[in-house]
């Protein structure tokens, strides 16, 4: 199980900073324009 929670953890670290950039970036691209 330690090798499961290691995986996900690192897969979701990877993946949430992402789906976090691309929900922002519209939002930051709207405000600058």
């Amino acid at each position: 199980m330690n090798h499961l929670a290691l995986v996900l953890l690192a897969f979701a670290a990877v993946i949430f900073p992402c789906v976090v950039a691309r929900l922002c970036m519209p939002l930051d691209d709207g405000r600058k324009l």
